[in-house]
């Protein structure tokens, strides 16, 4: 009132309405805890510290096998001996067209290890899609196996392949030549693509860069309750940004990570008993999915399960408040679009949340995460 009384003739889309103190409190909100930068790890400085620290330590467990930090750290090294012969290099995009296993897990690392772009190729997308991602993106190379090869060249591709199941490639990585050192990166510097579907129709390419997704890692990796002793599950696929946290947070923090098998991420069934015989601790599920699981668990996962990640969608309050109550697990309700290096804020713990109407409760987003910044417009 008093800035209309001292100014008639003002506009009235220049009259605040809060004070200066109110307004530097919501500006305040939209920012994340600062966190130095320079101190942060990127992705294969980190696997390869948890591979010098616990060489003998469980690294993953798919349907083929359990394989060690350290001969992991030995595949993983040998296929990126195998990608720098063929040209790949610094922020060179090398296409992945693998289904979840070992062999995906061993190849995201190589790429990074010899300093390529990550490029997600879903197996079972149409060749047309996989022909235009991989040209839109300029691959350099493709790592896939035989049984999608018809994907492959169905695709148009022409460029070099590594088939991990060739006898050539298998021998390799099995000793039959170097480990590679990791080729040296920078904050700045591509780690990932992926392609969304576009709002036109087109896939559109969003590129990540190594200092987002350390600073994702590092988030989730320092600051929530999670360690060395989790067992993650990837069951993401692996075009959708969630799937980088699941694969390579527990590879870089010494935890195990627990891999279901391909389409399995569409069988709560399935998902449940996974969990319950692996003993996994943390888990991610979109909430229409979590809806799902819900409908075929009645209590705790196995004893192990504690923490219950949700993004993707709008999490409803009853949703929420059922997975708290039954599977007894801290939940946390995370958002971001991909081009915001997967998560932008998250409302973590939403267990202490005093939920008095789970009808009519609707979970918070949160605040933003470690070194981000939030505006509403």
């Amino acid at each position: 009132l008093a800035q209309v009384v001292g100014d008639p003739g003002g506009l009235v889309g220049l009259v605040s309405v809060v004070s200066g103190v109110e307004w530097g409190g919501l500006v305040g909100l939209g920012v994340g805890p600062v966190v130095d930068g320079g101190g942060l790890g990127l992705v294969s400085g980190l696997f390869e510290g948890v591979v010098g620290r616990v060489p003998g330590g469980v690294a993953v467990v798919a349907e083929e096998g359990v394989l060690s930090f350290g001969e992991l750290g030995g595949r993983v090294g040998r296929l990126a001996w195998l990608l720098r012969g063929l040209g790949v290099g610094g922020e060179s995009v090398v296409g992945v067209c693998l289904p979840r296993g070992l062999d995906l897990v061993v190849a995201v690392l190589a790429v990074l290890r010899a300093g390529g772009v990550y490029l997600p190729v879903e197996v079972d997308d149409p060749v047309s899609r996989v022909g235009f991602v991989l040209g839109d993106a300029g691959a350099v190379v493709v790592i896939s196996a035989g049984r999608w090869r018809g994907v492959v060249d169905g695709s148009g591709w022409s460029g070099p392949v590594v088939w991990m199941d060739d006898a050539g490639t298998v021998e390799a990585l099995g000793g039959g030549v170097p480990v590679a050192a990791p080729v040296e990166v920078w904050g700045e510097s591509l780690a990932y693509v992926l392609y969304t579907s576009g709002s036109t129709g087109v896939p559109k390419g969003v590129l990540g860069r190594h200092a987002g997704l350390a600073n994702r890692l590092a988030w989730m990796g320092s600051g929530q309750g999670v360690g060395s002793g989790d067992r993650f599950l990837l069951k993401t696929p692996i075009s959708f940004d969630v799937s980088l946290w699941e694969l390579l947070c527990p590879l870089t923090i010494g935890a195990t990570l627990v891999v279901a098998r391909p389409g399995g991420h569409r069988d709560p069934g399935y998902l449940a008993g996974l969990m319950a015989r692996e003993g996994v601790t943390v888990v991610h599920f979109v909430p229409s999915m979590l809806r799902a699981f819900l409908a075929v668990v009645d209590g705790p996962v196995g004893g192990g399960l504690r923490r219950l990640v949700c993004s993707g969608e709008v999490l409803p309050g009853p949703v929420a408040a059922a997975a708290v109550e039954r599977l007894g697990v801290v939940v946390d309700n995370l958002y971001g679009p991909t081009e915001a290096a997967i998560d932008a804020t998250a409302a973590t713990d939403l267990a202490t949340d005093p939920v008095t109407d789970p009808a009519g409760w609707v979970p918070s987003i949160g605040v933003p995460i470690a070194n981000v910044r939030v505006y509403v417009v």
